[in-house]
């Protein structure tokens, strides 16, 4: 069975009362350029692309599609060769004003927010005052899906 969602404003009017961040639709200006991936051959056409600021824009935006039984994805930093990160006819989670990272030394950890790619992640290496501390490390990516592993430790005395 297929099922018709009205693409306007008034239905996700619950969803955009919650959210600090953006709902966009295809009628919407910036809908075309957020919605393009990095693999520019994907065309996947999202109901809705919920550009969140905040956990709690996640939050929110997952419990509303829940309800309404629409299908769901989520972006990252938008790399993924297949696409994978749009769903058709359905919600995007774009992750991609979250991009945060936070590096701590001391604790021997690094917290990063769902949107960051791997040059966040440098950036705030290098960006370190105790960088001194921490070892040459090299970074491969899952961008698409906010993943990082090192093929080296990052942190002084790790094996």
């Amino acid at each position: 069975m297929t099922t018709t969602f009205v693409q306007n404003q008034a239905f996700f009017k619950d969803l955009t009362a919650v959210l600090t961040g953006q709902l966009l639709l295809p009628d919407d200006a910036a809908y075309e350029r957020v919605r393009h991936l990095w693999n520019g051959k994907v065309k996947t056409q999202p109901t809705a692309i919920v550009r969140c600021m905040t956990v709690q824009d996640v939050i929110h935006t997952v419990r509303w599609t829940r309800l309404t039984g629409l299908p769901l994805s989520v972006r990252g930093g938008g790399h993924d060769f297949a696409g994978r990160a749009l769903v058709k006819n359905g919600i995007v989670i774009d992750l991609s004003q979250m991009r945060a990272v936070t590096i701590d030394p001391d604790a021997l950890t690094a917290q990063v927010q769902g949107g960051a790619t791997a040059g966040d992640l440098i950036g705030a290496w290098v960006g370190n005052s105790d960088r001194n501390r921490l070892q040459r490390w090299d970074v491969w990516t899952y961008l698409g899906r906010g993943i990082w592993s090192a093929d080296r430790c990052l942190w002084t005395g790790c094996r």
